[in-house]
């Protein structure tokens, strides 16, 4: 006799394929009597394979949720926009998640958006913004003007004169 137990993550149909090749159906199997009231005994009616079957009762563990990283990377957006050198800088997906609902954005493309709330403002007066797009499964995050923002590609950000 086999014991097997039987959960979300291993079904019953999935183990009774493994060990006889049929999966769980009434026409392969049949209830047997066990020697206690917990016993839970079925039969394979090809192979004889006798099956004592438990339950794992456990509560699934609660997925864990993402925490956005982006605020670690708000000073580094910052000096790559004062030394002129801003890049892209890789943010997970709880990040582009939370910038996106926070607040509606001003603009969208279709591998990102442009937040609705400027920064700072560049010495010709232009606006800028946190942009964040997505590239392949990867998402990244950077300060553009909505001028920028028009023309953006995950390759690179056009610097801006001094």
């Amino acid at each position: 006799m086999k014991t097997i137990i039987i959960s979300s993550a291993n079904p019953l149909d999935k183990q009774c394929k493994e060990l006889t090749g049929d999966g769980w159906n009434s026409h392969d199997w049949e209830e047997i009597a066990g020697l206690t009231p917990e016993d839970d005994l079925v039969k394979h009616k090809k192979t004889g394979l006798i099956l004592n079957i438990q339950i794992d009762r456990t509560p699934p563990e609660p997925a864990q949720e993402e925490d956005a990283d982006i605020y670690q990377l708000f000073d580094q957006l910052a000096a790559d926009l004062r030394t002129n050198d801003r890049q892209w800088r890789e943010i997970n997906a709880a990040s582009y998640k939370e910038m996106l609902e926070c607040l509606p954005p001003l603009a969208m493309s279709s591998i990102g958006f442009l937040g609705s709330e400027p920064y700072t403002h560049l010495p010709t007066g232009e606006a800028v913004y946190i942009s964040c797009i997505e590239s392949g499964s990867k998402f990244f995050a950077a300060y553009l003007t909505r001028k920028e923002f028009k023309t953006t590609s995950p390759a690179g950000i056009p610097k801006h004169g001094n």
